[in-house]
């Protein structure tokens, strides 16, 4: 790919400078457009986000290669979110919230290079698909679709209009497929691109074509070109003696489909991030500036962490504390049956693996022998542990449950992971990341990011979820979060039982870990 540059520069060891000081000196830099960065790892994360957002304030695509892709392991921890939020899924959240695009290998690191050359053309995810092989027109489409863009069908009017240029055996409805007529037709490019190029539904046009066929059209598609502030990418094979002029008239060219469609993929992406990294650099400042709330209690339980939460606006349940288990048949009496009881200790997170925990309890009866046997249990298991009695909860049912936490990554600080809730989701690992602060419609790009979203809109017929009053509690947990500064170690919510749409949500457990602890 023909990628000029300005200047080099090797990192070293960093002793004295690291590489948000040089970021911070090229955003400054006139001569300089965009920054193509090699990253094994980032010593100061903070002072990246600053940098990072201050290339993307100023338009300098940041595209960066990471190294140590593939998760070497957790450590120990307690919470759920720790496990999901590795190191290197922090580290992708983080260039895509601060909208850096990260290159899979060096190759994709130099075709996204070149291809930011071009972002003086408007793109978008609607790709229209022309070629002069219907075989690699279709495969031009899939590959383009596993990119993450969109290859519609074109409106009947436009394929009517193509109809008039293309032969009878080539296809209209995208891909277009021009077949190899295009050597023997003139004008026939020509009519094929100048269409799409005015199409309001276009944004961005995906050629296809031998570098022999190409330079037979290439002033036709230069003219095009001329008309036209729309994006034009062509994947070509062998060396096409037209490619300088091309590039002058704004062309990119590509030497093959797959890279192409990868590059635009992930470069379209990177368009789309203006301003929702603008809003959380101004979300962000504004959370640095904030007083912190009051502090929960060094040795925190669930009772205390979701009582500490609830200030915050974190919607909890009916539940009570009881120290005997007449106490906890008096509390289940208030509450209403059925009731849950739950072992309290601030020295178990996870109640279920000591038989803690007792479901769907009927009566004061039933009660009084579900406390008594889960201080049993957990005085057998865990020995050690301070017993404070147990909780009486009151039981809930929703359409579906999230686990919600922050942990404290080693180098951006508080990072948020959201997930569909039960047993799969350490397995499929279907979870979003946002470092913090996250408000109330970063919560709901995280949850519509999700592969599980559709379970919680309707899917086959099943009733719709709340998540309005989802995303609300999510962004309750981050200020809440934000609040313990640097006393954060792991806060969690699993799980939070989202109700139908228009009732609520509510944080059935809850795990909070301050440095303190």
């Amino acid at each position: 790919m023909d990628v000029g540059f300005h200047q080099f520069i090797n990192t070293g060891n960093e002793a004295c400078l690291d590489y948000a000081d040089y970021l911070d000196y090229l955003a400054d830099d006139a001569q300089t457009d965009a920054v193509v960065g090699y990253v094994e790892g980032l010593r100061n994360g903070a002072r990246f986000v600053d940098a990072a957002a201050r290339l993307r304030a100023a338009g300098k695509p940041l595209i960066v290669l990471k190294a140590g892709e593939s998760e070497a392991g957790s450590s120990a921890t307690q919470s759920h979110t720790a496990v999901l939020a590795g190191n290197q899924a922090i580290y992708r959240a983080a260039f895509a919230q601060l909208g850096a695009m990260q290159a899979r290998d060096p190759a994709h690191l130099t075709d996204l290079a070149y291809l930011s050359g071009f972002r003086q053309r408007s793109a978008g995810r609607r790709a229209v698909v022309a070629s002069v092989s219907g075989a690699m027109g279709a495969l031009s489409a899939d590959l383009l679709s596993a990119a993450g863009l969109e290859v519609p069908r074109l409106s009947e009017a436009l394929q009517q209009r193509l109809q008039v240029a293309v032969p009878e055996i080539g296809g209209v409805a995208n891909p277009v497929d021009m077949t190899g007529q295009l050597f023997n037709r003139n004008g026939l490019a020509y009519a094929v691109l100048d269409n799409l190029a005015a199409d309001d539904g276009t944004d961005v046009i995906f050629l296809y074509a031998t570098a022999y066929l190409l330079d037979r059209v290439a002033d036709e598609l230069i003219e095009v070109a001329a008309k036209t502030n729309r994006l034009i990418v062509v994947a070509t094979t062998g060396e096409p003696s037209s490619r300088q002029r091309l590039a002058a008239a704004g062309v990119a060219l590509f030497p093959d489909v797959a890279r192409a469609a990868q590059a635009l993929g992930t470069y379209v992406g990177w368009l789309g991030t203006a301003a929702p990294t603008a809003h959380w650099v101004d979300l962000r400042a504004q959370a640095s500036t904030s007083a912190a709330g009051y502090l929960p209690a060094a040795s925190t339980d669930e009772y205390q962490a979701k009582q500490w939460l609830s200030g915050f606006g974190v919607p909890i349940g009916a539940e009570a504390m009881a120290t005997t288990p007449d106490e906890a048949a008096s509390a289940a009496d208030s509450i209403g049956y059925p009731v849950v009881v739950k072992v309290l200790s601030p020295d178990i997170a996870h109640k279920t693996e000591v038989g803690g925990v007792r479901l769907g309890l009927a009566d004061a009866r039933q009660v009084r022998t579900a406390a008594a046997e889960v201080v049993a249990n957990a005085v057998q298991a865990m020995p050690q542990a301070e017993q404070r009695g147990v909780l009486v909860q009151k039981m809930a049912s929703g359409v579906c449950e999230l686990i919600v936490g922050v942990t404290r990554d080693p180098v951006f600080g508080p990072a948020m992971t959201v997930g569909l809730g039960g047993i799969f989701t350490e397995i499929f690992h279907d979870v979003a990341h946002r470092l913090l602060p996250v408000d109330r419609s970063m919560a709901h790009e995280m949850l519509s990011s999700l592969r599980g979203f559709r379970l919680m809109t309707g899917f086959r017929g099943k009733p719709s979820a709340d998540i309005e009053a989802a995303a609300s509690a999510i962004a309750a947990l981050s200020d809440a979060a934000m609040a313990l500064g640097d006393q954060l170690c792991e806060m969690e919510v699993n799980p939070l039982l989202v109700r139908q749409a228009g009732q609520g949500a509510v944080a059935l457990d809850a795990l909070i870990l301050t440095n303190e602890q």
